[in-house]
């Protein structure tokens, strides 16, 4: 007998939850228009991209304009000073 890895029901139900509680914290963006070509998709929190033509074009699109090519560590010195910049 075939036996599924997932997560048991009391953890599927606690996922559930913090999901729900950060959706309603106010923190989550609530998608409804395409973050690349701007059309009106179904509200969501998780998909914020159309399923246009083929698939994921205009999620692929959107993250290969929006690349970061360095990082760079902030200390709390940079980031007071940008706070103080920004007021």
């Amino acid at each position: 007998m075939c036996q599924k890895n997932d997560l048991n029901g009391n953890a599927m139900r606690q996922r559930r939850r913090r999901q729900r509680i950060y959706e309603a914290s106010g923190d989550a963006w609530l998608f409804t228009h395409c973050r690349e070509c701007g059309a009106s998709i179904t509200p969501s929190f998780r998909r914020g991209f159309c399923a246009r033509a083929t698939g994921k074009k205009c999620r692929t699109l959107f993250f290969k304009k929006v690349q970061v090519p360095t990082l760079c560590r902030l200390t709390l010195l940079d980031q007071a000073l940008s706070t103080a910049v920004l007021q």
